[in-house]
């Protein structure tokens, strides 16, 4: 089971997507997108300002077919209404529901940190101290909740948020209340929830109450101290459906000593009577474990923190694809290439980003973003122009959220040619920051002779036309650069890239030039 699927809310029906957005400076007038936080199953995330109090909030876009109905959207009403009277540490503030061009969201406090899925991925050993320090601050918050009427119903990692100042917060409460019906489904008869952290009860349809938010306490509990889930699957309906016909692994097996394994066992129940039957059960129960306790008692906890290839496919982090960049003239493609390359390159090395590789890219070119996003299954999707404007040239990007539509951030770009490179770290910095992580590339400096860049771009751009005619453009080209910078290695080890494909192709005099 991959990561995404792993974490993503299960909406088990169709859905057309969220809604798109042209450009705009603000959403209802009032809220300036900061950032893209996340997108799932229910909508997407964004730090966002409220203009109107200088506030930085969590603005959650909500899919459409969520309130494409007068009884689904006074759903949502009701709940956020509910939702409000929670007000604990350990819980994000909801604010409003508001609308923007025929779409809804939701405000919320913004909390800056990290998510409690970051901590997982991280694959770290997590000690029993920081363990039951966590589990108690969200039995804390769910319980508040609970005593003010609210089930979370769909928590998880994602929705657990490690802050700065050292609260561990709850976000999201009451969307998946407002999706569902009264007996857990949608209108349209489908399941809502996460299916990895889904208790029972709400994978059979039946009503819930709290204790299906101890259930996904304690699956996520049991992936900190054995690294793994307590149920595997190849796809999400398959873990699903796996705790209604086995019992968990035993967490005993996996290294965890008998105290904690006993209270993981008991929240992992199938039957709700089974698990504790309050929040503040649970929070005694981990305030009760001996303090000398190990979370590993046997050899078999060395291998805990290595999940199994089911529990984690692909790295975390968010997925970007840069379209290949459109160019007014067909003589300055090879600039367009370049820029492209060197933006997929350096994207690629910055912490936090997974970035789409170019061969998979290109078909999408002159696509529009969101569709060729949503086909190549992106969280954004960066897009640029190039065209000259007497000796310089005009470099225009922006950032496309796929879900949403939005745009996240655009920007110009005039500068002489010879400071394309430039002009793709600055782009890489800006990329960075809209998607809420830091670069991480060293800074570049172009070729003082603006004739070397022109040639290298040239160069690069015919040796990726994987021909025998290219690799001898590229060549000469190469050769060229090199002439005129002698001591430039980096030149040097690209012609000897073409002379090699030369001679793979059979062109005359490459193994002599080579």
């Amino acid at each position: 089971m991959s990561d995404s699927s792993r974490d993503e809310t299960l909406i088990a029906g169709a859905l057309s997507g969220a809604p798109s957005f042209d450009p705009v400076a603000r959403v209802a007038g009032r809220f300036e997108i900061l950032a893209l936080v996340g997108s799932g199953g229910m909508g997407t995330v964004y730090k966002a300002r409220d203009a109107e109090l200088d506030e930085v909030v969590a603005l959650k876009v909500l899919r459409r077919e969520l309130v494409d109905s007068p009884q689904m959207l006074e759903r949502f009403r009701q709940e956020v209404k509910l939702a409000r009277r929670v007000t604990h540490r350990n819980v994000a503030r909801s604010y409003d529901i508001g609308e923007h061009e025929g779409a809804r969201f939701l405000t919320m406090e913004f909390v800056d940190g990290r998510s409690l899925a970051a901590v997982r991925d991280d694959r770290r050993t997590v000690t029993l101290a920081k363990l039951v320090e966590l589990g108690v601050a969200l039995t804390d918050g769910l319980g508040a909740a609970h005593s003010a009427g609210v089930v979370h119903r769909d928590l998880k990692p994602d929705n657990v948020i490690l802050a700065r100042d050292g609260r561990v917060v709850i976000t999201d409460f009451g969307i998946a209340r407002a999706i569902e019906g009264d007996a857990g489904r949608t209108q349209g008869g489908v399941l809502v929830g996460t299916p990895a952290y889904m208790a029972p009860e709400q994978v059979e349809g039946a009503r819930v109450d709290g204790r299906a938010d101890l259930f996904a306490l304690g699956v996520m509990l049991f992936e900190l101290a054995t690294g793994r889930l307590p149920w595997g699957g190849d796809t999400p309906v398959a873990a699903a459906a796996a705790r209604l016909v086995s019992p968990p692994v035993d967490a005993r097996a996996l290294g965890v000593g008998a105290p904690l394994a006993a209270l993981l066992e008991r929240c992992l129940a199938r039957d709700p009577a089974a698990r504790p039957a309050t929040a503040a059960d649970v929070g005694a129960l981990l305030r009760g474990l001996p303090p000398d306790l190990s979370m590993s008692s046997s050899p078999a906890s060395s291998a805990r923190a290595r999940p199994t290839p089911a529990d984690h496919v692909g790295a975390p982090g968010k997925a970007v694809a840069v379209l290949p960049f459109r160019c007014s003239a067909a003589d300055d493609a090879y600039l367009g290439d370049g820029l492209t390359e060197d933006l997929v390159d350096l994207l690629s090395t910055t912490s936090g980003l997974r970035v789409k590789p170019r061969g998979a890219v290109a078909p999408f070119a002159g696509r529009e973003a969101r569709e060729a996003g949503l086909a190549l299954d992106v969280d954004v999707v960066v897009e640029g122009s190039l065209r000259r404007l007497g000796e310089a040239l005009r470099v225009s990007v922006r950032i496309i959220d796929t879900a949403s539509g939005f745009q996240l951030w655009a920007k110009r770009f005039d500068r002489p040619a010879s400071e394309i490179l430039l002009v793709s770290d600055e782009v890489l910095q800006a990329t960075a920051a809209a998607l809420t992580v830091e670069a991480s590339s060293p800074e570049r400096s172009a070729p003082t002779d603006p004739r070397v860049l022109d040639l290298r771009l040239r160069a690069r751009h015919e040796y990726q036309h994987f021909s025998a005619a290219g690799a001898g453009r590229a060549v000469e080209l190469y050769s060229q650069a090199l002439a005129l910078a002698p001591d430039d290695a980096s030149i040097a080890g690209a012609l000897a890239l073409a002379h090699a494909r030369m001679w793979f192709f059979g062109g005359e005099g490459a193994a002599s030039q080579a």
